[in-house]
């Protein structure tokens, strides 16, 4: 099921429009066509969650427009570390045209409201949403695996995949899988603050950006991106240092205790130890 059939049936329809029964059939639908040569449907995208610049407010409502299209399904989520995970997302959000400092984009006060383009922090407490998730599928058809796994240890975490959803892992294939490729390498801290001085006069018309001085096409921004990174690559690299130093340091100094207790939590559903992957506990 690809990414635009999982927005239109189930993340952009308005609650008050979403039809369980007609997205339930046409679901049914698109997988068994999927499914025509044996293989297992998936579908997958991280807005399932709820996007935290758009709407973490959502997350309970699609946890129950899953299970009442997919009653029987199998629910694999993955979650990262929430301090490496806010440098991420800060990133994203500057790419995307956002303009907000740091400081100001973690600020506590302006967080939690869908029309801010801001994230609410409470999206990566992930055992209220592995909780959510739990009593709707059931246990023992909800596995929860640290992305930390799959870079650490790729082949183990997609033999614990295949083994989740019943079919056998072939240890040789499970190896000649593609490792250690990132096809969507983010921009540095250096980049990402002059991706945010630029944002205010060259950027696409966004959410985030409902108004840049110049507004630039998808091709135009991607041109963008491409110049912003060649300069990366040429300044010195104790300034790329600095400026990565900074960003993580704001983050740490920001997150405190604010996950510690959610961690624990979430520890306990875990075959891996949170701790030994860098996980405030």
């Amino acid at each position: 099921m690809n990414k635009d059939d999982v927005f239109r049936l189930l993340v952009h329809p308005r609650a008050l429009d979403f039809d369980a029964t007609a997205c339930r059939a046409e679901v049914a639908q698109i997988l068994e066509a999927d499914n025509g040569d044996g293989r297992l449907p998936v579908v997958s995208s991280e807005e399932l969650c709820a996007n935290p610049h758009a709407g973490a407010l959502l997350e309970k409502e699609l946890a129950d427009r899953l299970v009442a299209t997919l009653p029987g399904a199998r629910v694999l989520i993955v979650i990262r570390e929430q301090r490496a995970m806010l440098a991420s997302t800060y990133k994203q959000y500057i790419r995307a045209g956002g303009m907000l400092s740091l400081d100001t984009y973690l600020s506590p006060a302006s967080l939690g409201h869908p029309s801010t383009g801001l994230p609410d922090w409470r999206h990566f407490r992930y055992d209220a949403l592995i909780r959510c998730y739990r009593e709707r599928f059931g246990e023992d058809r909800v596995l929860v695996l640290p992305y930390e796994h799959l870079r650490n240890q790729p082949a183990d975490f997609v033999t614990r995949l295949i083994h989740f959803t019943g079919r056998a892992a072939d240890a040789e294939a499970v190896s000649r899988l593609p490792q250690g490729r990132d096809d969507n390498t983010s921009l540095t801290a250096l980049g990402t603050n002059l991706k945010r001085k630029l944002n205010r006069y060259l950027a696409q018309v966004d959410r985030m950006n409902p108004e840049p001085w110049f507004g630039i096409s998808a091709q135009e921004h991607r041109r963008l991106l491409r110049s912003i990174r060649f300069l990366e690559r040429r300044a010195p690299s104790s300034l790329r240092r600095r400026a990565e130093t900074r960003l993580h340091d704001t983050i740490q100094e920001w997150a405190g205790d604010r996950f510690r207790e959610s961690n624990e939590l979430t520890n306990e559903w875990l075959e891996a130890d949170l701790a030994t992957l860098g996980y405030a506990l």
